[in-house]
């Protein structure tokens, strides 16, 4: 990879990326059970943080990340990290983001996701490894529900289906309602027992009587006054790239573009909804 792209350096031993000091912005795109160890040596390093979702695996290790960053800013030396929540991002996304930026109401979020099936086999599956889909991919969902609403979760509530067959995950198949502060809410829909010929994510939004409905991040469908107004872009973007050059921007000023309270509270909810799936009670996110 280094001599395809012409990287300067390369190593196996993490420990040489964390102790140079001429590196001040990490990447972490390993898989999920290393996420929180290495959040935890950036922070202590003094280093600008990417990480790929998910922040971590569990309470403990949320509690030790949120110390950590609280340490480091009240010493003067306030931390950036940014969660790879890619899909706010995307230009459809924005746009149907300021579609409601005038809406004093509350809003309904409802985000479809046919993710389609991965075997229990499958390491992202695994509860050490990788955390399962609803941390590793739910957790993406949760976050366009406070992007849209501009709110913070209060309370969540899960439901996952009940097979009898043993080669499915029943918690790939779940809908989840959350309650925002400011009155608005997200159901979030997340299935593996769909057909791949149906687009893989669909979002529809109302409030103030606006209505917006995104289809697969290449189509938004803009309703107001009983007239449409339709964006269409080629090929698929859900913000990968603008994602990139915001952090970058935001290392050179110290600004994350995603406040880190906005993504503990996207990591808590996640975990949340895991407590909820198990209590089958509406559960607070405190």
């Amino acid at each position: 990879i280094a001599e395809k792209y012409g990287f300067e350096f390369c190593t196996s031993n993490t420990e040489d990326v964390f102790n140079n000091d001429k590196i001040n912005t990490i990447l972490i795109s390993t898989r999920h059970n290393s996420h929180a160890d290495y959040v935890l040596k950036g922070l202590e390093k003094d280093k600008n943080i990417f990480v790929e979702k998910p922040l971590c695996l569990n309470n403990d290790e949320l509690l030790k990340i949120t110390e950590a960053y609280k340490a480091k800013s009240e010493s003067g030396k306030t931390p950036l990290i940014l969660v790879g929540f890619n899909r706010r991002f995307a230009p459809l996304m924005k746009k149907a983001k300021e579609f409601f930026a005038d809406v004093k109401d509350p809003i309904v979020v409802n985000f479809r996701v046919n993710a389609g099936f991965i075997p229990k086999a499958h390491w992202v599956q695994d509860p050490v490894e990788g955390g399962g889909r609803i941390m590793g991919e739910v957790c993406h969902f949760v976050d366009i529900v406070q992007y849209i609403t501009g709110s913070d979760p209060v309370n969540v509530y899960a439901q996952s289906i009940s097979s009898k067959n043993s080669l499915i995950t029943d918690i790939d198949n779940i809908n989840i309602t959350l309650k925002m502060k400011n009155g608005s809410m997200g159901i979030i829909t997340y299935l593996a027992n769909g057909d791949k010929a149906v687009s893989k994510e669909r979002m529809e939004v109302t409030g103030g009587n606006l209505y917006a409905i995104l289809d697969d991040f290449k189509q938004l469908q803009l309703f107001r006054n009983e007239k449409m107004t339709q964006y269409k872009i080629k090929g698929l973007d859900k913000g990968w790239k603008t994602e990139m050059i915001d952090f970058i921007e935001g290392a050179k000023k110290g600004i994350s573009p995603i406040s880190f309270e906005s993504q503990r509270l996207t990591t808590l909810t996640t975990l949340k909804i895991l407590e909820s799936l198990k209590t089958n009670e509406a559960v607070a996110i405190e």
